[in-house]
């Protein structure tokens, strides 16, 4: 469970998939293509990464309620990514495009899903972790 459950929830954000302007395509194509854009900042190819990083590096650390907490956190900034890319392409799309609400909605379960089942695990080993102390 070190890994499956922080890689699951970075593949299921990766196919969420959005309208852009008359093409389906997955975030995690879009975000490669935006990391491959010359005319992005650095700064901000680096702030994208964040999220995917904190989530996938806490699975090395070996202290379980350290791990717990920092994987937390970074499905939080994933979820936070995830309704960053909801609200500028499905919400506010560029002109002209036509709109599908039900393909993301759909595609979004099992990133929800996976995220859910994360925290859920991450709680449990903080909540496990403090009642074997108090014993």
């Amino acid at each position: 469970m070190r890994f499956v459950l922080p890689i699951t929830c970075i593949v299921t954000f990766c196919i969420v998939t959005v309208m852009v302007v008359d093409a389906v395509m997955p975030l995690g194509i879009m975000m490669g293509m935006f990391m491959k854009d010359d005319s992005t900042p650095i700064a901000v190819r680096l702030l994208l990464l964040v999220p995917f990083l904190v989530i996938l590096v806490p699975s090395l650390i070996k202290h379980t309620v350290t791990r717990s907490i920092l994987t937390g956190f970074g499905a939080f900034l994933l979820i936070g990514l995830w309704v960053f890319a909801m609200t500028f392409l499905v919400v506010y799309p560029m002109p002209d495009t036509r709109v599908s609400y039900a393909l993301p909605a759909i595609t979004s379960i099992p990133f929800i899903l996976a995220v859910t089942a994360a925290m859920t695990h991450n709680v449990r080993n903080v909540f496990s972790w403090s009642r074997k102390t108090l014993v």
